[in-house]
């Protein structure tokens, strides 16, 4: 990445994924996969017990978290948190010009990549000719991206089922560093989680920096969503 080669930094975490699978097929079986998934997703939204149910639900809350509805085919876009790709179904739905996706887990990557239980996200994040795939650690992966000059007309965080066990990737600091990537008129959506006091200071950490901010709520869901755009 430092030297610019987004597809082959691609193509690389699409191998470790790939391994990483062929290991889960071996050694871990259908239900340990769906307990797996649940743990590492928040179980994606679904109310049934079944992965891969209640799909209307799982694509809106995708839709919902990724800002879609604000996308157009002149964004370039910056996703925290590949999961099993339903911010990337979304957002290639609106029609992002590119996605760059993060993810730390090779492991739920690997599912999502070769047995997804949706098979429209698995589809999607096989677009390689929009997404992007980069396995690691945000915190050192956003680094980079800064210091080669890669920025983004929109952002979405989705860094894991619960921001209480990601405080790393929900910091002020780490905010900061997804502020200086988005471009000037560009948005970024955030999934907070049902903390208020989480909810409450990722709303003012914006603000504070002259985003038109404000936190949207899922029908029938006790979460809560900061939207922002950058002024400046």
């Amino acid at each position: 990445m430092l030297q610019e080669k987004i597809d082959k930094a691609d193509s690389l975490s699409r191998q470790i994924a790939n391994k990483a699978y062929d290991f889960i097929q071996k050694h871990v079986g259908p239900k340990e996969i769906q307990e797996y998934i649940d743990k590492n997703t928040g179980g994606l939204g679904y109310r049934n017990k079944l992965v891969g149910a209640d799909w209307e639900r799982v694509v809106a809350l995708g839709c919902y978290i990724a800002w879609a509805e604000a996308v157009s085919n002149k964004d370039t876009v910056l996703e925290i948190g590949t999961g099993l790709g339903r911010t990337n179904y979304c957002l290639q739905y609106s029609g992002a010009k590119q996605i760059i996706t993060i993810d730390i887990d090779p492991y739920i990557v690997g599912i999502a990549l070769n047995n997804n239980p949706y098979e429209a996200f698995q589809h999607a994040l096989n677009n390689r000719s929009i997404t992007k795939i980069i396995l690691g650690d945000a915190n050192i992966l956003t680094n980079i991206l800064l210091r080669i000059g890669y920025y983004f007309t929109h952002i979405v965080h989705d860094g894991g089922p619960n921001p209480r066990k990601n405080p790393r990737i929900f910091s002020n600091s780490f905010l900061f560093k997804l502020h200086v990537l988005l471009r000037k008129n560009g948005r970024i959506s955030v999934f907070a989680g049902k903390d208020p006091r989480i909810v409450s200071r990722i709303y003012k950490f914006f603000k504070d920096l002259g985003y038109e901010t404000y936190t949207f709520n899922p029908p029938g869901l006790n979460i809560k969503i900061v939207r922002g755009i950058k002024s400046s």
